[in-house]
């Protein structure tokens, strides 16, 4: 204790004479740095703060001295005079592996990410078994989108416990876009078990998932994403694409609603949904979706066929003459037009279009193979207004192919008792009306006055 007072008093008597020798000679050396040391051992840096400046001006090269600059300002919270006392540290030390360190702290610590780079860049390289500066130096390299290099410092911040959940994030893309999958996959789920309901890490797990054919697991994953993101909306279509590739058509068809609902404007998936609703025969949902397809690739014979026909189910007429026409303008396949030709005369019926729903049904009527008794009848009954003519050529042709059909007498009859040159011949069709349907007493009655016209009682009391 005793030796241990006399050296400080010796140090103390010391420093108290280094100050008269700098006081007398403003260049001394030895004096002005045992003072400085003595100074910052002390820790009083405001003194030994100028003192050492004055030595950084008499002694350039000197490495301890910038050294001690370098301390003494970032304890002072002097963070630019650092910075430059550094820098020339490191001139003077170029392979001081961590000096450059430092600097690259100062410089992240200040924004300069580019400075940053550059010195961590070198630290590593003077000397690899460096540590502690990864986390930086990984969200520098990521930030400026330096793949080749970032995998290398991210694998090192990783190996190091130095990762935080992006780096991993960062490292699963590359490995992702290198079409490394089970590398990605890796990533992600480290990331994904630091962060469980982070969405964007789970996503990109599921499409790398989906991408090595593990389908099963990425429904697994993209179901946790819908559920966790109520703004999910491309990852149900995502997941709709797996359920198909199971084969799981119904939890497919029910992802790609809700996908339609929050994003629509895909025409492809729509078809998928509306023809799906359409076989089951849920005419007004599939017209709802396939309403949306409005590429023209997608509206082919059997898109228009579902979508017509979903009209014609519902009793929206106006709409189903306007697709069927089409297909029917467009020159439809003979079989198809068997589909389309018997409701779009229906349907022109209903919004009173008599000509065109006549001029239909004949179309459909002398389609190879097709036999309609009904469609034959009206083709002929639409045109008794407009063309009595051709109605009455019609009718004389369905008796011949359908000579049991009692309409066809009975429309000719009735068309033949208008004139009084044709009474005879109404008389036979009537008379075989009455045969073919002889419940039918107003055709009786009708045929009785036919008989009073032609002043012949025997007939008309019999009839």
């Amino acid at each position: 204790s005793g030796q241990n007072n006399k050296a400080a008093e010796f140090r103390n008597g010391l420093a108290a004479l280094d100050k008269k020798i700098i006081a007398k000679d403003p260049k001394t050396l030895d004096s002005r740095m045992r003072l400085a040391e003595f100074l910052f051992i002390k820790k009083d840096y405001d003194s030994a703060f100028p003192i050492y400046k004055d030595l950084a001006s008499l002694m350039p090269k000197d490495k301890q001295v910038f050294s001690r600059l370098v301390e003494i300002a970032q304890k002072k919270e002097k963070n630019s005079e650092a910075l430059t006392y550094l820098r020339h540290y490191v001139a003077l030390d170029a392979n001081n592996a961590k000096a450059h360190l430092n600097l690259g702290n100062m410089y992240y610590e200040q924004k300069n990410l580019d400075g940053a780079l550059t010195e961590y860049r070198t630290a590593w390289k003077l000397d690899s078994s460096l540590t502690g500066f990864f986390q930086r130096y990984g969200e520098i390299v990521m930030a400026k989108n330096l793949e080749e290099e970032a995998a290398t410092v991210l694998n090192a911040a990783i190996k190091n416990n130095e990762a935080e959940p992006k780096m991993f994030i960062t490292l699963g893309k590359i490995h992702q876009k290198k079409r490394q999958y089970s590398s990605a996959i890796a990533m992600y789920k480290k990331a994904s078990n630091i962060d469980p309901k982070n969405i964007e890490v789970l996503t990109l797990l599921g499409e790398c998932q989906a991408a090595s054919n593990d389908v099963a697991n990425a429904i697994i994953t993209y179901e946790q994403v819908v559920l966790l993101n109520p703004k999910a909306s491309k990852e149900f279509k995502a997941l709709g694409d797996l359920q198909m590739r199971q084969k799981k058509t119904e939890d497919a068809i029910k992802s790609y609603q809700k996908y339609l609902e929050k994003a629509g404007g895909d025409d492809k998936i729509a078809r998928i949904v509306g023809m799906n609703i359409y076989a089951k025969k849920q005419y007004s949902d599939a017209i709802q979706y396939l309403e949306m397809v409005k590429n023209p690739s997608l509206r082919n014979e059997e898109f228009l066929l579902a979508l017509g026909d979903s009209y014609f189910q519902t009793q929206n007429c106006k709409k189903a003459c306007v697709v069927f026409s089409q297909m029917h303008t467009k020159k439809a396949s003979a079989s198809v037009l068997k589909k389309i030709l018997r409701p779009l005369a229906e349907c022109y019926e209903k919004i009173n279009e008599p000509i065109k729903a006549a001029e239909t049904y004949e179309a459909y009527t002398t389609l190879p193979g097709v036999s309609d008794t009904d469609a034959s009848y009206l083709r002929a009954f639409l045109r008794e207004k407009t063309d009595p003519k051709s109605a009455e050529a019609l009718y004389i042709a369905n008796i011949k192919a359908h000579p049991k059909d009692e309409r066809n007498y009975l429309r000719l009859g009735l068309m033949y008792a208008e004139s009084p040159a044709t009474l005879s011949k109404a008389t036979k069709m009537l008379n075989e009306a009455s045969l073919l349907n002889p419940k039918d007493v107003t055709i009786l009655l009708k045929l009785a006055q036919i008989w009073n016209a032609l002043k012949n009682e025997d007939k008309e009391v019999e009839t």
